[in-house]
């Protein structure tokens, strides 16, 4: 089992902003794990992440993890109405279609 504390949002933060650092990652790096990942997995591996309904197509494991002949079940969701960052929160499980 792999499991990532995915950045939710895709995109470069500004220099020395450690925030939006914490909040956001290189567009491609989650298709480039993706990728990469059964390398590392057992057959029938999991790997189990997180997304948030506001971080867009790039951060969405059931996007890219479908075009990715990734098999994804979203097995949590929470609404997150208090806060700066409202929205969905999203916990799938990806296996890889073999």
């Amino acid at each position: 089992m792999i499991t990532w504390m995915i950045p939710f949002f895709s995109g470069s933060p500004p220099k020395g902003d450690t925030i939006s650092a914490s909040m956001m990652m290189p567009p491609g790096l989650f298709k480039r794990f993706l990728k990469e990942a059964p390398k590392y997995l057992y057959n029938n591996g999991l790997i189990v992440i997180p997304s948030f309904s506001l971080g867009g197509e790039l951060t969405n494991p059931e996007i890219v993890g479908n075009r990715l002949e990734y098999d994804v079940k979203t097995t949590w969701s929470h609404n997150s109405i208090n806060g700066i960052q409202r929205g969905m929160i999203y916990m799938h499980e990806l296996r890889l279609i073999r």
